[in-house]
């Protein structure tokens, strides 16, 4: 295999990991409705929020 055929290889191996795995988020976010928001956690989703929002605190001030 040459060079460029193994960069087009390489380049379309990663865009399917980048769609494999963006699916489990791009669902949550669809199905998440309208009284609730969708924060990017798909574990422990109340630790990571409160971990944000440490994190905004000591922004803020």
């Amino acid at each position: 295999m040459d060079a460029k055929k193994l960069n087009w290889f390489l380049i379309i191996i990663i865009i399917i990991m980048v769609v494999v795995t963006s699916i489990p988020y791009i669902y949550a976010a669809g199905v998440s409705g309208s009284e609730y928001i969708f924060g990017g956690f798909l574990f422990n989703p109340i630790d990571g929020n409160s971990y944000l929002a440490k994190m905004r605190q000591g922004w803020e001030g």
